[in-house]
């Protein structure tokens, strides 16, 4: 599975994707994984859910700079007892990576996150200023 591919969000051209740093989801490989993403757009926020299942809210690191967020981090390996051998195993223990370009209506300075039963949700306040709001037409005193 290739996650290189770029996305385009009919809601808001300023929210764009990008994976040129992430490669092949491969067991044991120093390729990051990308983790699966939901962004919905409200209208005074915008909501990024990533899916990281197994990952300790201690091993994700998330920062915004130059208008991208970064969510990275590494699913640890689980250590097994003594005496334990795998048979057989689909998950990986390996390091991930998610860059999301924020538009400039981003309040970047609101961000917040939540972590709860593997999946980090992070919340982006629009600027203020780009909210839609309703204007009162006051009545001019005509002498």
């Amino acid at each position: 599975m290739n996650c290189s591919t770029h996305h385009s969000y009919p809601f808001d051209n300023s929210f764009q994707l990008f994976n040129s740093f992430v490669n092949d989801i491969r067991p044991g490989s120093e390729s990051p994984v990308c983790p699966a993403l939901t962004i919905t757009d409200h209208e005074d926020r915008y909501v990024i859910e990533c899916d990281l299942p197994g990952v300790a809210p201690g091993d994700i690191n998330l920062e915004v700079h130059d208008g991208v967020l970064e969510i990275a981090g590494e699913r640890k390996k689980t250590e097994l007892p003594e005496g334990s051998s795998v048979r057989f195993s689909e998950r990986f223990a390996a390091p991930f990576l998610r860059r999301v370009k924020l538009g400039k209506k981003v309040d970047t300075s609101s961000i917040h996150a939540d972590f709860d039963n593997g999946v980090l949700v992070v919340t982006a306040l629009r600027m203020q200023d780009t909210l839609p709001r309703k204007i009162d037409i006051t009545r001019s005193a005509v002498s």
